[in-house]
């Protein structure tokens, strides 16, 4: 199948196979669903190593609901040897090896901020008003230092 997003429309299966989905780029496994969605029975499978927290397989696997979920982690492999785990795990250290044998999402290296810490830090509002009336607030004793808005002289 073409590599592209702009090249594969049109196509039809009913088998569509993702390998190392969480590489694959997002646009192409999205616009790669509707092959087998006009094909009786048609069924997507995707399988991969975690990739970090992104990406389409990631938000899938977390929160989609159209699919079935495997998980199957290095110990589980009787073809891995505990030796050879070790070997990796001393080669790549903690965190890639998590995520390589053990379906470990971990954040970006990239990141100046852990993505936990940025969430904790964030809150939502609904509209820009919500924003400006939060960031406005005063209790109604409150006085604002300075001169009230009206007294103030803006030359544009």
């Amino acid at each position: 199948m073409p590599s592209s997003e702009d090249t594969i429309r049109g196509l039809t299966a009913s088998l569509l196979w993702v390998e190392e989905a969480s590489r694959c780029d997002d646009n192409l496994i999205i616009a790669s669903e509707p092959f087998v969605a006009t094909v009786p029975d048609g069924k997507v499978c995707m399988m991969s190593t975690p990739h970090g927290q992104r990406g389409y397989w990631y938000k899938q696997l977390v929160s989609g609901t159209d699919y079935k979920k495997f998980e199957i982690s290095a110990d589980q492999c009787p073809r891995l040897k505990k030796t050879f785990l070790a070997g990796q795990k001393e080669l790549m250290g903690q965190r890639l090896f998590e995520q390589e044998y053990y379906n470990s999402f971990e954040a970006s290296e990239d990141s100046v901020f852990r993505a936990d810490v940025v969430k904790k830090c964030l809150r939502e509002f609904e509209t820009l008003d919500d924003v400006l009336d939060n960031a406005l607030e005063l209790d109604d004793e409150e006085e604002l230092d300075g001169p009230a808005i009206d007294d103030l002289n803006f030359d544009i």
